[in-house]
């Protein structure tokens, strides 16, 4: 039921794994949940189309974190 995870840095954590399971169903696979701001430039651009200058904008502004 507990599936433990490694992020690339080494940090672990564990979270909670499927209850459900039946024969032919496979093993489902797990990620590590993403650090807090790991994806916004991608999210921003590919959904927003904001450019990276708008984007270190808003950085710099405080109004978004990114790594």
């Amino acid at each position: 039921m507990v599936v433990e995870l490694t992020a690339k840095d080494g940090r672990k954590t564990r979270l909670i794994g499927n209850p459900v399971k039946y024969p032919g169903a496979g093993e489902v696979s797990h990620d590590f949940p993403p650090a807090l701001g790991e994806h916004t430039r991608s999210v921003l651009t590919a959904l927003l189309g904001m450019s990276d200058a708008e984007i270190d904008a808003c950085l710099k502004d405080g109004a978004i974190r990114a790594p």
